[in-house]
């Protein structure tokens, strides 16, 4: 994490260890965040994407992460616009 963004061509590519402006902006740091309360870590993907998936409401826009492989793209999360409610 950083305060601010970078937009060189080193951080575009999400290679934040060799920063071009790490001088005027201040190093990437790790940080951990704690779980939030009342989370169910026991829960299977499976029953968490269902969950999620009855909660959609068609209009809606999320964002979603992309695979590792698509951040050339545009980044590490693409924006989906809901067009209709889940099927079973």
């Amino acid at each position: 994490m950083r305060g601010i963004w970078c937009g060189c061509e080193e951080c575009v590519k999400y290679n934040f260890s060799n920063c071009l402006m790490r001088s005027e902006f201040g190093p990437m740091k790790t940080v951990y965040c704690k779980l939030a309360k009342n989370q169910l870590v026991s829960e299977t993907r499976s029953v968490a994407l269902e969950d999620f998936a009855l909660g959609l409401a068609s209009g809606q826009t999320h964002a979603v992460h992309a695979s590792q492989a698509e951040w050339h793209i545009e980044g590490p999360y693409w924006l989906v616009k809901v067009s209709s409610v889940a099927q079973r």
